[in-house]
């Protein structure tokens, strides 16, 4: 078989067993990262935190993420994705066992940023090991199955606080992502493609600089979508638990809602990727955005409402529309780039979109701290509707590559 320039190659690796691996450890990324949020109370009472530091406590691990993804998730163009998914996986077992035995919330912060730092090296390599795992036709939907997993993480830990584990128990959480990412680290290693020492490969960087040069609007505005996604997802993920329960609400109402719109995240992939592939990316972008707004707007209202059971109902639209914002916007980061550089590509949206998720848990901390709940998430509405009239003037006026 030929070996295309850039393209990584497994030999006697069937490509479902490549995607089912890279999905399972964005699932582990995904349960790692939402494990905080559900600590946070529990750390509120235990370590005598204001609000302030609660987002900074989320904040740091998404800033551990942007340096993973802009620093060393380039390695797997150059290295293949094995080096950077299975040493990325064992380093997160490593730092979630670290926060599972955190006394401070000096020990805390560290172990987060480092946790923010494996996932940010391990999540662009496996979504680029799957986007080249098959057929060139069915590549968005290979991207956006395994990036479903994600969310599915954050449901994961839900179910494990709502039903298993009882809330104050927050290290067994963090241990138990600790036993998950330190069993599917040597599967990663043995499974996942690594570069043919006869191929030649441009730097890193190659690609994403002529995108820049050819392509510089369409590049902006997709690093806008990923600002506005992420930072919602990750917000919405952080505080929900928080927010809800300042509500009045129990907590096994904030674990429901909060399972809810991380299902509702992975159920958008069925509609991003039949929206993506008959009616095309920028097309699923707006329809996405404007859902997105409407579950916000009805999420806000259902908990200054105190409604436990719209509450539950308005986070699975929410999600819904987040959730998929985030999945065609890597669908079109995949497809924007080349095989040769994809995961740098794919490394640098995400890595851009990261500077809005550190910034906004700690923004929404503040207004939280000065606003009732529901007002303080009926500020997340502004941002959608903003890239919602850029997507749609971006697509009236300009679109010159047809995305």
């Amino acid at each position: 078989m030929a070996t295309q320039p850039g393209r990584t190659e497994a030999v006697d690796i069937g490509p479902g067993r490549i995607v089912l691996l890279c999905a399972a450890l964005l699932f582990v990324s995904g349960f790692a990262l939402q494990s905080l949020s559900f600590a946070l109370p529990a750390l509120e009472r235990a370590w005598a935190l204001d609000t302030r530091m609660l987002g900074v406590l989320l904040s740091a691990t998404m800033l551990g993420q942007m340096a993973g993804y802009l620093v060393l998730a380039p390695l797997a163009d150059a290295l293949g994705p094995r080096w950077p998914a299975a040493a990325g996986c064992l380093a997160l077992a490593a730092t979630l066992a670290l926060s599972a035995l955190a006394t401070s919330v000096e020990i805390m912060l560290v172990t987060r940023a480092l946790t923010g730092l494996a996932i940010g090296a391990a999540i662009p390599a496996a979504v680029a090991a799957a986007s080249t795992a098959g057929s060139a036709r069915w590549q968005a939907g290979r991207v956006i199955i395994v990036y479903t997993a994600f969310p599915l993480g954050f449901v994961a830990v839900a179910i494990v606080n709502g039903s298993i584990a009882p809330p104050l128990q927050w290290r067994t959480t963090f241990a138990l992502g600790a036993a998950c990412a330190l069993l599917l680290a040597p599967w990663l290693w043995h499974t996942l493609p690594r570069r043919r020492a006869a191929v030649t490969h441009p730097a890193p960087f190659a690609a994403v600089t002529a995108v820049l040069r050819d392509d510089r609007t369409v590049t902006m505005l997709l690093w806008g979508v990923f600002s506005v996604g992420l930072g919602l997802f990750y917000v919405l993920q952080g505080w929900m638990p928080v927010l809800i329960q300042r509500a009045g609400q129990p907590f096994e109402t904030a674990a429901m809602a909060t399972a809810m719109f991380g299902i509702g995240a992975s159920l958008a992939a069925v509609p991003a990727i039949v929206a993506t592939r008959y009616i095309g990316l920028l097309p699923a972008l707006i329809a996405v955005g404007v859902l997105t707004l409407l579950g916000i707007v009805a999420l806000a209202l259902s908990v200054d409402a105190g409604n436990a059971a719209l509450i539950v109902a308005t986070a699975l639209i929410a999600g819904t529309g987040v959730g998929g914002i985030q999945k065609v916007a890597v669908a079109t980061a995949t497809s924007l780039y080349p095989a040769a550089a994809r995961a740098t590509g794919l490394a640098l949206a995400l890595g851009v979109g990261r500077i809005s998720a550190v910034c906004s848990p700690v923004l929404i901390g503040l207004a939280a701290s000065a606003l009732l709940p529901g007002s303080t998430i009926l500020l997340l509405a502004v941002p959608v509707a903003a890239m919602v009239a850029a997507l749609a003037w971006f697509r009236r006026h300009r679109d010159p590559c047809g995305v």
